[in-house]
């Protein structure tokens, strides 16, 4: 179930050069940023970029790239908070973060994977293009958001800030921790571990790494602040990881080998839905529109197994 929101975006050049940091780190691809104003939170198309030009249509294609443009899109959702189902209250969710998470309005996704294995939950979304953790820390509309109540905060930093400012982004999660207890006390907090850039990216030769290396990276940088906060990590980016080793492998990024195509979405969701519901992403009967059955069946059996 979705609660309604408003997500405006505006689609600047962001550099994502490792040396730099600050609300939106780039590594030389393009990454839009958007101004993200969020009142009752529900997600739909939100956009938000990480590096590359954004292009993703959201379909099975890894070729859809530029016409994103990372701007977070408004979604209108017809439930409101505290909504209820045979008069019980749902459960909430909010997913804080940028591209990565509105690309394929992965809440959405999320939302019908918990129904359809058994439980509903309400679901709200900030995502801003480009953003990092400080960046949703600096805005004055997360704490408003915040308190409206929510049972979980997922936390999404940006897509390279847990390798380049390992120090910046432990300290800014502990903050954000520190504002979640303060503005939705008892809500329990989940770091989104992302993934790492495509084979072939031209990111990770100007970071000299592997995929593997920056997955490594990634996980490592997440592992870190989830102890320092004390929070939970949602281990996607090794589920994309375990994924890409199949023969042959899936396609989970869209043409700019950043952002998430729908199956990399629909393998995000269910991690999600694990981490929610406790599980299984195969007792799951929702297919989003334009995804293979039997693909989706793969993802969640590859999700089972983090």
């Amino acid at each position: 179930m979705l609660l309604g929101a408003c997500v405006a975006g505006s689609a600047d050049d962001e550099s994502d050069d490792p040396a730099s940091t600050g609300s939106g780190t780039a590594i030389a691809d393009t990454e839009a940023s958007g101004e993200a104003s969020s009142a009752g939170s529900s997600e739909s198309a939100e956009a938000d970029s990480t590096t590359d030009t954004e292009g993703s249509s959201g379909q099975d294609e890894a070729s859809s790239e530029s016409s994103e443009a990372d701007s977070t899109t408004d979604a209108e959702g017809s439930e409101s908070a505290g909504a209820t189902t045979g008069g019980r209250e749902l459960p909430r969710v909010l997913f804080i973060g940028n591209s990565y998470t509105f690309f394929n309005d992965l809440p959405a996704l999320v939302a019908n994977v918990t129904a359809s294995v058994g439980q509903e939950w309400e679901t709200g979304a900030q995502a801003i293009g480009g953003a990092t953790v400080e960046t949703h820390l600096f805005d004055p509309g997360t704490a408003t958001l915040l308190a409206e109540g929510w049972d979980v905060v997922v936390l999404q930093g940006q897509s390279v800030e847990p390798i380049f400012q390992t120090l910046v982004f432990e300290a800014a999660v502990v903050d954000f921790a520190a504002l979640v207890e303060a503005e939705s006390p008892g809500a329990e907090l989940l770091l989104f571990e992302t993934w790492a850039r495509g084979e072939g990216s031209e990111v990770l030769d100007q970071l000299m790494m592997t995929a593997e290396e920056m997955q490594q990276g990634l996980s490592e940088g997440y592992a870190g602040a989830a102890e320092a906060a004390s929070a939970e990590v949602v281990p996607v980016g090794q589920a994309w990881a375990l994924a890409l080793g199949e023969v042959p492998p899936p396609m989970l990024h869209t043409g700019d080998l950043s952002h998430p195509n729908l199956t990399g979405s629909f393998l995000t969701a269910c991690m999600f839905s694990i981490a929610l519901t406790g599980e299984p992403a195969t007792a799951n009967a929702h297919v989003p529109d334009g995804l293979d059955a039997a693909l989706a069946d793969t993802m969640e059996i590859i999700a089972d197994q983090i």
